[in-house]
């Protein structure tokens, strides 16, 4: 497989970049010894403290740079395909596409059957997941998710939602939003990645203790119980493991 070259358009000023002295041109080979797919493998690879990036300058010299920075803290670069990979299209024949009957001679950007999950997930558009291949579902590191629920009525009085790289509280909870007793108690769902399991417990306990929800009960205090419990840090529960944790408690 042909290697890909991925050429650095800009370079923010003041940036990490700037500082290690990466310009318009130089070539971004590997970060950590890894070769870089696309814009998903770049920002997945960069955002730990420390990483090793290797970098080609146009007259062919080779750096290795090792750069210590702040967890997903942005290096600063802009590369010349936004994407980092060629645009995937679809390789279906289906009778009601409408690309297919469209008339001849518009641009032809209009006829690029887009069906890249890729920007999808980038920028909204419509994919029919028909296209994806295996190695397009990577199992990378380990994540974990609480669903934090509500267990009473009342009127968020103050709310601070944990943040940091690789946290993420999917949730529509605002301060002043008023909990009602008519819906699904659930107030959102806690999420945390990280390279290992362990690694993952610790994230979403500190996430767990981070998150401040004033003036409505919720299960933050069994979510922290459940994750703490070494059932639970073993790998070794079944359904019933909440019973189990709570009477102990």
């Amino acid at each position: 497989m042909k290697k890909k070259d991925h050429v650095v358009k800009t370079v923010k000023p003041g940036s990490i970049a700037e500082e290690l002295e990466i310009t318009p041109g130089d070539k971004v080979l590997a970060i950590d010894n890894t070769e870089i797919e696309d814009i998903f493998d770049y920002q997945f690879l960069t955002q730990d403290t420390y990483i090793e990036m290797l970098v080609e300058k146009p007259d062919g010299e080779q750096w290795l740079l090792e750069i210590d920075k702040e967890f997903d803290e942005d290096l600063g670069i802009e590369f010349e395909n936004g994407l980092m990979d060629e645009y995937r299209h679809c390789h279906n024949k289906c009778i009601f596409c409408f690309i297919d009957q469209m008339p001849k001679g518009m641009r032809d950007t209009l006829y690029f059957k887009d069906d890249d999950s890729r920007l999808s997930f980038l920028q909204g558009n419509y994919i029919t997941l028909t296209n994806m291949k295996q190695e397009d579902i990577r199992l990378q590191g380990h994540a974990i998710e609480c669903r934090i629920n509500a267990r009473s009525t009342g009127r968020v009085e103050f709310l601070h939602i944990p943040g940091g790289g690789r946290v993420h509280f999917d949730t529509a909870l605002m301060q002043d939003t008023v909990v009602v007793p008519f819906y699904d108690s659930m107030l959102g769902k806690l999420i945390v990645h990280a390279n290992t399991r362990e690694e993952a417990i610790r994230r979403m306990e500190a996430s767990l203790c981070e998150m401040v929800i004033v003036g409505v009960e919720t299960n933050i205090e069994e979510q922290l119980q459940l994750i703490r419990s070494k059932i639970f840090q073993k790998g070794n529960y079944d359904t019933l493991i909440l019973d189990k944790i709570l009477k102990k408690g």
